[in-house]
């Protein structure tokens, strides 16, 4: 697969990353409202939020998120208003 996608089946949505392990989809839950992309910082302005000032560790959290690869799932980032962002 070249690129991610989205699609809408008969029993929700289903989300595509690209085939290379360093790719991801990011996806924020606000209320009732999901947002997904594969650009953090377009997912993060599509949900009004933005990355926590005060919060020293993104480096460490994406080197980590690198290095687990595929084998951890759901990886979280924290960001502004108390919410987090997931990364697959």
């Amino acid at each position: 697969m070249a690129g991610s996608g989205g699609r809408v089946t008969v029993n929700g949505i289903v989300f595509a990353t690209p085939s290379h392990m360093y790719e991801r989809l990011y996806s924020f839950r606000t209320g009732d409202e999901l947002f997904v992309s594969n650009s953090l910082p377009f997912v993060m302005t599509l949900a009004g939020q933005q990355l926590d000032p005060d919060y020293p560790h993104y480096f460490l959290d994406f080197r980590d998120f690198h290095r687990a690869g595929i084998s951890v799932t759901k990886k979280q980032l924290p960001s502004s208003w108390a919410a987090s962002c997931r990364t697959a």
